[in-house]
């Protein structure tokens, strides 16, 4: 059974690349921290809560209709690789993962027309659930959370100081007109990606969107929206 490859929300078999078998699926790694005390036996271990990304490896095959469009069909794939952001399966139309880095190996050539290359990609650990890569505006349909830990990122839209509230704890934040919170990036910016850090006192460890049922709002009469980022190891 053949697998398609979806990069960038585009079918990599319409592009006339198909994959030669569904790659395994690596199990995530934490990030444990061990220490060694000289008297004692063995270590200790600490689980810091997070993961390692990984990497998966992609074999594709693809057919020219002349001998002379061998090459420039490995040059496609190559241009495909370098502006790929998110790798989705067609058995797993759910969820996407992020790529981190992409690298196109050797391009061999099984005969005049016939090619086959290996695609190594550097993945976060975490899938991410599609419904969950959009901007809401209902609390209702944001608010509850079936997947793991999320970091979302809030927009907030009017002038003056407002105060945000995620599950019992509250921020300041001064917006001019607008202003986003990333929680994965900790940082405050503009709709133009301008540096407005100063404009909020939030701990973003404390916005995050916790497993099950989250209480979210936001003061006086400001808009927000949430961009939720759901996702599962």
């Amino acid at each position: 059974m053949n697998y398609d490859v979806i990069i960038n929300n585009r079918s990599m078999s319409d592009r006339g690349f198909l994959a030669v078998q569904r790659p395994a699926e690596p199990s995530p790694e934490k990030k444990i921290v061990s220490n060694e005390v000289l008297s004692r036996d063995g270590a200790f271990y600490r689980d810091t809560g997070f993961y390692k990304d990984y990497e998966q490896e992609i074999e594709f095959n693809f057919m020219v209709p002349q001998q002379s469009e061998w090459a420039a069909k490995v040059r496609e794939l190559r241009r495909i690789f370098e502006s790929a952001r998110t790798l989705m399966f067609s058995d797993d139309q759910q969820f996407i993962r992020r790529i981190k880095l992409a690298v196109v190996g050797n391009c061999s050539r099984l005969g005049n027309l016939i090619g086959k290359a290996t695609v190594k990609l550097t993945l976060d650990p975490y899938h991410y659930f599609v419904p969950g890569q959009r901007w809401i505006r209902e609390p209702e349909l944001y608010r509850y959370n079936e997947h793991d830990k999320s970091r979302p990122i809030y927009r907030i839209i009017g002038n003056g100081e407002a105060t945000l509230t995620v599950n019992g704890y509250s921020c300041t934040v001064i917006v001019p007109g607008q202003i986003y919170l990333d929680t994965e990036r900790s940082v405050a910016h503009g709709p133009e990606s301008e540096n407005l850090n100063a404009n909020t006192n939030a701990d973003y460890e404390r916005l995050l969107l916790k497993h099950g049922d989250n209480q979210v709002s936001v003061s006086g009469d400001f808009t927000l929206w949430v961009y939720p980022n759901w996702r599962q190891i």
